[in-house]
């Protein structure tokens, strides 16, 4: 629990789960946010419409993300987890960036990557760094310290979204930690 590699493992999924919870948790103002900025002068209520269009899209093709797992986990088998933690990384900052730059379809297409990827890393990393004796246990610790950490944080980040640069300075923040 104490080791180097523990708290890696447990520091990614816990800011994968952060702002993959956040964003699940704000689907529709992220969509509005990125529609904003794209098309500033829509009223409200096509704003709104055209959210609710992206969101509804994006919930029907979500389940389609699974289908990331086995060449994530082909990729580990053949390239380590060094590549699987990058791929991780890069697409927690990509999702990001992709809303910061108004880029619903980008940052939702990332945001898959970003799941598949950040699952298949730590259950894979967990399993063949520390083997099966303690798998579940240690599976379990780094989901809740992934929980603990959303719990505590999530308020901040909506509450940073609600002042000064909104949803755009909670992207920022996002990429940053990735």
């Amino acid at each position: 629990l104490l080791s180097a590699p523990f708290a890696e493992v447990s520091a990614s999924f816990a800011t994968s789960a952060l702002f993959y919870q956040t964003f699940l948790g704000s689907l529709g103002e992220q969509a509005q946010a990125t529609i904003r900025q794209r098309q500033p002068l829509l009223s409200d209520e096509e704003a709104s419409a055209l959210a609710a269009s992206y969101v509804s899209t994006f919930l029907s093709l979500a389940p389609l993300g699974a289908l990331l797992n086995a060449p994530l986990g082909y990729c580990i088998d053949r390239l380590g987890f060094e590549p699987m933690l990058a791929v991780t990384l890069l697409a927690g900052a990509g999702h990001a960036l992709a809303l910061y730059y108004g880029a619903f379809a980008a940052g939702a297409a990332a945001f898959l990557l970003l799941t598949a990827a950040s699952f298949s890393y730590m259950y894979a990393f967990l399993a063949f760094t520390f083997g099966f004796e303690y798998y579940g246990l240690l599976a379990g610790i780094a989901q809740s310290v992934a929980s603990a950490a959303t719990f505590a944080l999530q308020p901040r980040l909506h509450a940073a979204a609600a002042g000064p640069g909104g949803w755009r300075r909670v992207q920022l923040t996002q990429a940053a930690a990735f």
